[in-house]
């Protein structure tokens, strides 16, 4: 064949692939069935039960396992047609053969949170693993998988404010002064180039870059690999992988054409990827930890992962995804042959919780986007990746029904309620609500406090202005009010729609019709009704309300020449305050509550010759001192008993915490440490 005819007919199968989602018919493809990997007949547990999920089914690889109280050791038996074999923690085990189970013994005690099983099948050709991890607590929590797998920590923020941005090198001319700011005020970052990530790390090890990519899709847009946006993981899949296996790509039939074609995300043009293909699994796995190594990432931002995202998305247009009478029947119900007899729900929760299994075994975060829940059919648990994005949350209360409608406030409640229950569990949580006019101080207001009312371990803040470069800063990130003193525990339960201790959680700090949540130094009260309400400030105590001004993009010269305020308007006790309409009001317990400005007249922490001072009167001994970094890291403690102290950390110029433990008090100052010396 000439070289004219070779390239002509690879363009015309090139333009076949980009054609086919649109143009082509690929009839009785939606029917076609996928064959699962092995499966094991039945997997018992002696000495243990499982958690998440509550019941052992074949089809699902990863499970928590919770041993019996008092139990030294887990036992557990197989049974199979193939070859079973068993590992713990990596290490080989020995199994024994009786009465046609297979089984092997586990002991518990490894010196760290958690001990991972590992159940092996194998047919001669192909291998599968089934995952117990065997934990007392959720094995997701932060600090397990941190202690567990060596994943680099996220900051805590049980006590404070922390903001983790979309991306900031976009259209953002990164100066000293801002490379400063980002780095100590920020937790971290996504969609970096290698060499900014490298700066800021520079100044601070422990800020974290996020990696950007779509989670069950993939298209033709440009990603960052190897530190450059490259179409190269689109064009392997559409001109290699799909000729090895056209059933990577979901099909379809468009109720409106009648055609089968690839399920197509309708607003990005984007297309739906076969997550239950085994071809296509290992293609991304290998991707996205290339992906991370290459521009040195160590998490993973997984955007548009959500069951509603794929309903809206394609714009309900296709059957089986949506485009029938029984929406909720089609996603969580519907055994779809390309899914090997799976539903959507089924393959999606296989899918993601493998993926965060394999990803963090190699030592990187899974954060998918989960979008604001608000789906109220929705049953996917959430809960079995390390977190992840809640973008359009805290949302906006949806105030165009009447209060007598039974919906009124529901999406609010139901999406604030699904988010405390992710924040309770110590998952990475990033909060990205959308603000349509910066100057709108009663709705950032807002903002702030419904963060606040669901804020946990690690939860992070992202107010996103449309049009605005992302290192930003606001004065509300600076409300200090302490740990929370009043939280609604959620029960540890699988999740299911409609339940009524996680969809309507947040009615627990329902006050009137006001929402309040009581920390160490303060108290949050939410107004999330079309109109304003009233509440009577305490009774006990003298309080001050916040007041803020400004903020914004931080401008070149860094975070000292930004235009912001947060001051403090005294109010007298048992005074009648009004709520604006989708607003709030934040109150700090002024001196007679001994939380603040006596502690403030007694203690002083300031930073002198590169060293920080910490001092206090003679009627209020310094008993000792602890100090964090931006990102929660602890650098110095110790134990004292004096007035006067001086820390000498040898730490670059920065911002650092100080938390002092005196005779009358504990608190936290913030300290920016000069090199002056």
């Amino acid at each position: 064949m000439s070289t004219f005819l070779k390239v002509v007919t690879v363009v015309f199968l090139l333009w076949m692939h980009e054609a086919s989602a649109e143009e082509q018919d690929f009839k009785g493809r939606e029917n076609h069935f996928v064959p699962r990997r092995l499966e094991v007949d039945l997997l018992m547990l002696e000495n243990g039960s499982f958690v998440r999920p509550a019941k052992f089914e074949p089809w699902r690889s990863v499970y928590w396992v919770k041993p019996l109280t008092g139990a030294s050791n887990i036992r557990v038996f197989v049974s199979s047609e193939w070859s079973v074999s068993f590992r713990q923690d990596g290490i080989s085990k020995t199994s024994t053969s009786e009465n046609g189970k297979i089984s092997a013994t586990f002991g518990l005690e490894n010196g760290k949170d958690m001990t991972e099983i590992e159940v092996i099948i194998t047919d001669g050709i192909s291998e599968r693993s089934y995952y117990l991890d065997v934990c007392e607590t959720d094995p997701q929590r932060h600090d397990v998988v941190v202690n567990y797998y060596g994943l680099m920590p996220y900051p805590e923020t049980w006590n404070t404010t922390r903001a983790l941005v979309d991306q900031i090198t976009g259209g953002y001319q990164v100066t000293p002064g801002r490379l400063d700011f980002v780095a100590h005020y920020l937790a971290g970052s996504q969609k970096n180039y290698r060499e900014f990530i490298n700066a800021v790390k520079a100044i601070n090890p422990d800020w974290h870059s996020l990696h950007y990519h779509l989670s069950i899709w993939n298209g033709e847009a440009d990603i960052l690999i190897d530190n450059t946006w490259s179409k190269a993981e689109w064009n392997y899949l559409t001109q290699t992988l799909y000729n090895q296996d056209p059933y990577i790509f979901l099909y379809a039939v468009h109720k409106n054409t009648g055609k089968t074609t690839w399920l197509r995300d309708e607003h990005y043009g984007a297309y739906l990827m076969n997550i239950s293909n085994e071809n296509y699994y290992q293609h991304i796995l290998k991707n996205l930890e290339y992906q991370c190594r290459s521009t040195g990432y160590e998490s993973i931002f997984f955007d548009s992962f959500a069951l509603g995202v794929v309903y809206s998305f394609t714009n309900f247009n296709y059957l089986n995804f949506g485009g029938g009478s029984d929406v909720p029947y089609e996603f969580t119900k519907y055994q779809n042959p390309q899914l090997g007899g799976l539903s959507w729900l089924q393959a999606s929760e296989e899918f993601i919780s493998r993926l965060n299994k394999d990803l963090n075994k190699r030592g990187l975060w899974l954060l998918p986007n989960h979008g604001n829940m608000q789906t109220s059919w929705d049953p996917l648990d959430y809960a079995l990746t390390n977190g992840g994005m809640l973008e359009s949350t805290p949302m906006r209360p949806d105030n165009s029904r009447d209060v007598g409608d039974r919906l009124y406030l529901y999406d609010w409640i139901q999406s604030l309620s699904r988010t405390m229950y992710l924040t309770q569990k110590d998952r990475v949580i990033i909060l990205q609500p959308y603000l349509p006019n910066i100057n709108d101080l009663n709705y950032r207001l807002f903002v702030i406090g419904e963060y606040l009312l669901v804020r946990g371990m690690y939860t992070y803040l992202n107010q996103c202005i449309n049009g605005q470069a992302q290192a930003s800063w606001y004065p509300e990130y600076e409300i200090d009010l302490g740990a929370p003193t009043q939280t609604h525990l959620i029960p540890d339960t699988l999740f299911t729609p409609w339940k009524e201790s996680i969809d309507k959680a947040i009615l627990n700090y329902r006050e009137g019709d006001l929402f309040i949540r009581r920390f160490e130094k303060g108290m949050v009260i939410l107004n999330p009704h079309r109109t304003a309400q009233s509440f009577t400030s305490p009774t006990d105590k003298t309080c001050k309300v916040a007041v803020i001004s400004g903020g914004g993009t931080v401008p070149e010269s860094g975070i000292g020449a930004l235009a912001y305020s947060l001051n403090w308007k005294e109010i007298p006790k048992g005074i009648v305050q009004t709520v604006p309409a989708e607003s709030a009001i934040i109150l700090r317990f002024d001196n007679e509550s001994g939380m603040v400005e006596s502690f403030k007249d007694d203690v002083t922490v300031f930073s002198q010759n590169g060293t920080i001072q910490v001092k206090s009167g003679i009627s209020n001994l310094i008993k000792e001192v602890t100090v964090f970094n931006l990102q929660g890291a602890m650098l110095y403690k110790k134990s004292l008993h004096t007035t006067s102290y001086t820390i000498n950390l040898n730490q670059s110029v920065g911002v650092y915490f100080v938390r002092v433990i005196s005779e009358k008090q504990t608190d936290v100052f913030k300290v920016f440490l000069d090199n002056e010396r």
